[in-house]
């Protein structure tokens, strides 16, 4: 097939279908606002104290994103625990463990 796109036009609809992948993504992740779900310990910010985990249904090696999360103990990484979603972004979502 002959080219017939400059480079310039090929970067631009990227640009605009990455930017509507990402309106998609949040809608999807507003879903998620209020519902619980488990998550694996991975690793606590250490500045913050918040926890970062991946959702059971999540690809590691940041295929997927990861759920954020607060909690009122210490959790050992490697645990499982449930997290209610607070808040929703386009690749990650924020939440508070659910005792």
């Amino acid at each position: 097939m002959e080219q017939d796109v400059s480079e310039e036009e090929k970067q631009r609809r990227l640009e605009q279908l990455m930017l509507r992948q990402e309106e998609i993504s949040l809608q999807n992740q507003q879903k998620m606002i209020g519902q619980v779900i488990e998550v694996l310990v991975e690793d606590q910010e250490g500045l913050s104290g918040l926890y970062r985990g991946r959702g059971k249904s999540s690809a590691p090696d940041e295929v997927d994103g990861i759920v954020i999360f607060k909690s009122d103990r210490f959790i050992p990484y490697g645990s499982f625990v449930k997290v209610r979603v607070t808040e929703a972004f386009p690749h990650d979502l924020k939440g508070v463990e659910v005792c």
